[in-house]
C-alpha cells in the first residue's frame, strides 16, 4: 500500500512539473502582433530611384503619461509598397497606439521627397495596432500639399 501512495504522488508530481515547464499553455508577456501594410500615393506604390532611393516606415509607440517610452520599430518595405513589422525579436510589436513616420528618400539619406511632412514630429498617421488588419498609409494629401507649394 505504501508503495502505491509513493508512485501515485510521484506521477502527480511529474504531471504538475510537466505543465509548469511547458508554460501551462499560456503565452508570456504582453500581447504582440506581426504587422503588415502598404504605403502608397493615391493607391500606387511610392516610386523611388533604383539603387539609391528607399521608403522608410517607422512605428513610434504612443505612451501614456507616466509610462516608460518604448523603442520605435522599423518596417521592412518592399518595392511594391508592402511593408512588414516583425519587431526587434521577430515576435511582433506590442499592441497599442502608434505614430507612423514615412520618409521617401531619393538619394538616401539626403533628400526626403515628403519634405519631413510625415516624419516623427509631423506625421498625421496615427493608428491603433490590433494585429487584426493590414495598415494602409496613403500620402496622396501630403503630395498634393507639396505640389501646391504648401
Amino acid at each position: 500500500m505504501r508503495r502505491l501512495c509513493r508512485s501515485g504522488f510521484g506521477a502527480l508530481f511529474v504531471a504538475v512539473l510537466a505543465l509548469c515547464v511547458s508554460g501551462c499553455g499560456g503565452a508570456s508577456g504582453p500581447p504582440r502582433a506581426k504587422i503588415r501594410g502598404e504605403i502608397t500615393n493615391n493607391g500606387e506604390p511610392l516610386k523611388v530611384k533604383p539603387m539609391v532611393g528607399r521608403v522608410q516606415v517607422t512605428f513610434y509607440p504612443v505612451t501614456e503619461p507616466g509610462q516608460p517610452p518604448s523603442d520605435p520599430q522599423e518596417a521592412a518595405v518592399l518595392p511594391s509598397g508592402e511593408f512588414k513589422v516583425h519587431g526587434t525579436d521577430g515576435k511582433g510589436i506590442l499592441l497599442g497606439k502608434y505614430k507612423i513616420a514615412v520618409r521617401q528618400w531619393e538619394e538616401f539619406p539626403n533628400k526626403d521627397v515628403l519634405q519631413g511632412k510625415c516624419d516623427k514630429d509631423n506625421t498625421k498617421f496615427i493608428r491603433d495596432v490590433t494585429g487584426k488588419e493590414d495598415i494602409i498609409l496613403d500620402v496622396k494629401d501630403v503630395m498634393t500639399e507639396i505640389s501646391a507649394g504648401k
